[in-house]
This record gives structure tokens, C-alpha cells and sequence, in this order.
């Protein structure tokens, strides 16, 4: 069983997962197997929210050291995830800056949980954001989010969330608009709702999804990240009480202005603990 994108689960796979997070339950694990987590890019949120996940459910789990390892005398991917299958571990959670292997030609036993592709896909994090939202509406169930509308703004085309949120809203039937500098659309999405303006993205939206500009990524575009500071830094007065979500980690003061940090109807740290919930019932079943 693999999650690498949130088309890899069925809808109603997909709601019982969240639901049962959505009700408190921790569920125990169907294997006891170990857990491997393989960090090619730098992490604090997810890496340790999967750590946490494991001990939870009682799981022994280690800590891939990729500077350690044959990788880097040229050994392939595939064949390190045959040595991980070798030694009687059951789950694998890749983290990578770009797309390791093909997935669907991996003929591997091994359980592989996505912990961000790329800018392709970070489907666990995208799960735990629908759960914060809908917990902060009361909501019974995530199915209940069919009509809402999200507006998700900033780095686009550099986003695996956004990218994975496109699938999560389909899925859902929650209506996803996007906005940003028309040089950071994203070549998906074609058919969504876009702007180049914030005040008019925000038109309709019910929730606010802010997406932090990937720096690292924009080498000699200095003037661009002045532009988007001026033009589309959300504030306090814009969101007129409506919930708030990043997925962190924040640049305060570019995205998002300083004020919201004690924004009343932010979801950032609930975006956290029910991507922790999330984690946990995932490896639950994988």
C-alpha cells in the first residue's frame, strides 16, 4: 500500500481516514514493523511529526542517514529500498527534493508514504489541513466541506501543497482559488479560478490558505519578492475574521504580516497537530 498522491486513495479510503482523525481516534497499528524515514531535504514539522506517529503506536522506527549511506557511492534508489525490505523493515516515509523513482514501476513490498515530492505532491499535509479546517467549523465530517471555497496564495508553482490541495479539493468537491503573481502560476489548474490580485482572490473565499515564498527557489528575483511583499501580504484587516492556514514554516513579514501571529482564527498550530493525527493513522494502516 503507497500514498504518494492523494489519487492513490479512493474517496471513501480517504474520508474514513480523516474522519476517524477527525474523532480523536488512535488506532492501532496492523503492523508492528519498522519504520524508515529517508530525509533528503531538511525537515522539522513532518520529519518529527512521523517520528512522534511511530511512538505513538509503538513502533520502532529509524532515521535514514542519506550522507552515510551507499547512495552516495552511486547505489540506486531502488536497490536501497531492497536492503530496507531485506531487513524486515515494513515502511518506508521519503521526503525528496526531487522524484526518486517511478512509482508506478516500484514492484517493491515495502509500504512508501510520501513526506513531500518535489513540488509535486505532499498529500499527509493536505490531510491534516482539511482536518483543521473542518474541526474549526464543528464539522461532524470532512465530507461536509463539499461547497466551501479556499482561496490558496503565493508560491504556487514551487508548492507541493498547492499541488496536492488541486487533488484534495477535487476529491472533496471544496471550489480552490488561486492567487499570485501571474510568474508563480502553476502550469495545473488551468480551469481554477485565478488571479493576479489578492483583494479580489479573497471575493467568496471562506478560508485562506497562505503558501510560504520559497526563497531558495528564486535566485535573483529580489525585486520579485519586493513586489509580492507589497502587492499580496496578507493582513489582519483583508481576512475579515476568516480562518487562516500556512504550512509553515512562515516568512513573517513577506507572506503573512507580523500582526497575524496573534491572529484569532489562525489554524497554523491546529494545521500541526492534526497533520500529527494524520501521520498516526496512516501508519496505522501502512
Amino acid at each position: 500500500m503507497n500514498l504518494f498522491s492523494l489519487e492513490d486513495l479512493e474517496k471513501t479510503e480517504l474520508v474514513d481516514i480523516l474522519d476517524s482523525a477527525l474523532s480523536g481516534d488512535i488506532p492501532k497499528a496492523k503492523s508492528q514493523g519498522c519504520v524508515a524515514l529517508l530525509f533528503f531535504e531538511n525537515s522539522t514539522r513532518t520529519r518529527l511529526s512521523f517520528e512522534r506517529a511511530a511512538q505513538t503506536l509503538a513502533r520502532p522506527y529509524m532515521n535514514f542517514d542519506i550522507d552515510s549511506s551507499s547512495l552516495k557511492k552511486g547505489e540506486s534508489f531502488e536497490e536501497t529500498l531492497e536492503v530496507l525490505e531485506d531487513y524486515d523493515i515494513s515502511t518506508a516515509v521519503i521526503r525528496s527534493a526531487q522524484r526518486m523513482f517511478d512509482p508506478d514501476s516500484y514492484v517493491g513490498n515495502l509500504n512508501v508514504i510520501s513526506a513531500g515530492e518535489g513540488t509535486f505532491y505532499h498529500p499527509t499535509q493536505a490531510m491534516g489541513d482539511v482536518l483543521a479546517l473542518a474541526k474549526s467549523w464543528g464539522m461532524a465530517s470532512v465530507s461536509m466541506l463539499k461547497g466551501k471555497t479556499l482561496l490558496i496564495f503565493g508560491d504556487l508553482r514551487h508548492s507541493r501543497v498547492a499541488h496536492s490541495w488541486f487533488e484534495m479539493a477535487d476529491l472533496l468537491g471544496i471550489n480552490l482559488k488561486l492567487a499570485s503573481p501571474q510568474e508563480w502560476m502553476p502550469e495545473w489548474g488551468a480551469e481554477l479560478n485565478r488571479s493576479s490580485n489578492l483583494k479580489e482572490g479573497l471575493l467568496g473565499a471562506d478560508a485562506v490558505m497562505a503558501l510560504r515564498v520559497q526563497t531558495e527557489r528564486h535566485s535573483g528575483q529580489g525585486q520579485g519578492i519586493a513586489s509580492f511583499e507589497k502587492s499580496f501580504q496578507c493582513t489582519q484587516d483583508i481576512l475579515a475574521k476568516r480562518p487562516l492556514l500556512h504550512p509553515g514554516p512562515t516568512n513573517w513579514g513577506v507572506e503573512l504580516a507580523p500582526e497575524l501571529k496573534k491572529y484569532e482564527n489562525s489554524l497554523i498550530r491546529s494545521q500541526r497537530q492534526e497533520c500529527y493525527r494524520v501521520r498516526t493513522g496512516l501508519l496505522a494502516r501502512f
